[in-house]
């Protein structure tokens, strides 16, 4: 399905995510609590905006054993203007 069509993939070997928030991490402000790290929640609440914007794909799923992948897929290519 993606085949040919632009990604970026960014996969982590922290501690990964509980289940229930894969789906709501990208609302500001939203952690993972007990995760002993410090930020404020937005990194992925940008991420989920511009991936909005540009009309791509954005999908997070943890990692065996452990980690987190995360992913932007676009389903069409862009021409820039020169």
């Amino acid at each position: 399905l993606w085949e040919g069509l632009p990604q970026l993939t960014v996969r982590d070997t922290g501690p990964g995510l509980p289940e229930a928030l894969l789906d709501k991490v990208t609302e500001r402000f939203r952690r993972a609590s007990g995760q002993g790290t410090t930020g404020s929640g937005l990194g992925l609440s940008i991420v989920s905006e511009l991936v909005q914007r540009q009309q791509a794909i954005l999908t997070l799923t943890n990692r065996v054993p452990s980690g987190l992948e995360v992913s932007v897929r676009w389903e069409r290519v862009y021409a820039c203007a020169s």
